[in-house]
């Protein structure tokens, strides 16, 4: 495998346990090259790895995106690989016309690191209904949709100070007008908390644990690593029933929200592409699951068990290494 971050600067990335040992890719002839970079990028990389790691080597890409149809520039990476990987169904069709073999390959999640600190720590009750959204910055303030979430949140409770919602913000700071919205959408309401610190890895776990909801009313997800952490350690996963986390989701073991299919508008750009579409969450609809899971807490504790018993099916070492076999 080819570790393409360590060519960039990784200096404010959070750091993930290993999953197992790997053997890292040494200059000669032979083998395959496994690289995780997309594929507009993907010939900068090659280059910058050199032709001592590339010749002569099948090169497999391993590829994520989040609309139906990938961008005119992913072409350019086409010619440089003999496969392709994707964590979803739902990218292996963006992909259709590439002439290449396409797998999907999800994501395998390490084993559950040891919170940082408890629901106590954080002086929440324990009958309070701890509702959580974690979203980053630069992953797209509009995809990520937290506006949303923060609507439905405050529409099912309103300043209940029973109910919780903890929202987990990733480089705040990098999209000004996106901190703002989200500053008004949240002014006021006493009974919802900003975590906008960069934060260890158990840290943010330990905000996971603490819930027992993750709402994300997200407009498209390649696969949805945040929502499958949840199911893994037993959290009820409300999200929109749409997109590449749909290949783990179900009615049996998380809330699908429904949803409208509209042009995909992104003031950031990366996903501006109104000839596509992406989903727009029913915001009542949460907000009326929300309401209901608060209400039956043994529905609740239900659907976050029959997650976690089928997490290890999903994403384990054993179940990735079963999809490349």
């Amino acid at each position: 495998w080819a570790d393409v971050s360590a060519l960039f600067d990784q200096s404010d990335l959070p750091e993930r346990p290993p999953l197992g040992a790997a053997m890292p890719a040494r200059a000669g002839e032979g083998g395959t090259l496994l690289v995780h970079i997309n594929a507009p990028y993907l010939p900068f990389a090659l280059w910058r790895l050199g032709e001592g790691l590339v010749k002569r080597r099948k090169v497999i890409g391993y590829w994520a995106w989040e609309l139906p149809t990938v961008s005119d520039n992913w072409r350019r990476g086409y010619p440089f690989v003999h496969e392709v990987w994707v964590p979803s169904r739902f990218t292996a069709k963006a992909l259709v016309g590439l002439n290449r073999p396409v797998k999907v390959v999800p994501h395998p999640l390490p084993p559950p690191v040891v919170p940082a600190f408890s629901r106590s720590d954080l002086g929440i009750a324990p009958e309070a209904l701890v509702v959580a959204c974690f979203f980053q910055m630069g992953s797209s303030f509009t995809r990520k949709n937290p506006l949303a979430a923060v609507r439905a949140f405050r529409s099912a409770f309103g300043d209940d100070p029973n109910r919780i919602l903890l929202l987990k913000v990733s480089e705040p700071d990098l999209i000004p007008w996106a901190r703002q919205s989200l500053a008004e959408a949240v002014d006021g309401a006493t009974n919802i908390r900003v975590f906008d610190r960069k934060m260890a890895r158990n840290e943010v776990m330990g905000l996971l644990s603490a819930s027992d909801i993750l709402l994300s009313l997200h407009r498209a997800e390649g696969f949805g690593l945040v929502l499958a952490e949840a199911m893994q350690i037993g959290r009820t996963v409300v999200a929109t029933g749409w997109s590449g986390n749909m290949d783990f989701m179900t009615t049996d073991n998380s809330v699908p929200v429904r949803y409208q299919l509209v042009p995909a508008r992104d003031p950031q750009g990366t996903y501006d592409m109104p000839e596509q579409r992406w989903a727009d969450a029913e915001v009542e609809d949460a907000a009326q699951w929300l309401r209901r899971l608060a209400d039956d807490r043994d529905l609740c504790h239900r659907l976050a068990a029959t997650a976690k018993a089928e997490a290890p099916r999903r994403f384990s070492a054993q179940a990735y290494a079963d999809a490349l076999a």
